[in-house]
């Protein structure tokens, strides 16, 4: 995504890269990483962003993530408490700012 100046406006030729995983050492973990450009006024950072994680998923409104102004996403936790098992669906839809 493009690298923010202290004002939020777009760095010319400036970016800063983030992904969302599947912890491989806990597959029930969904991690962020952001690295962030010299230039960002966003921090680099490193974090479990939820846990109890049966799946996960993430759709474009495009072909590529260049071209796309959202991007849906959904998430089921699942969590044990005693006998019972607590499921919790999370959808939703957010705008991009990479144009």
């Amino acid at each position: 995504l493009p690298a923010l100046d202290s004002s939020g406006r777009a760095i010319d030729g400036a970016d800063d890269y983030v992904a969302f995983f599947r912890d491989p050492a806990d597959p029930a973990k969904l991690r962020v990483s952001l690295e962030a450009h010299s230039a960002s006024s966003r921090e680099s950072l490193a974090r479990v962003l939820l846990e109890h994680v049966r799946s996960a998923g993430f759709r474009y409104d495009a072909a590529t993530p260049a071209g796309a102004a959202a991007v849906s996403y959904g998430f089921v936790l699942a969590s044990k408490d005693r006998d019972f098992t607590n499921i919790m669906n999370i959808d939703g839809i957010s705008a991009l700012n990479n144009k």
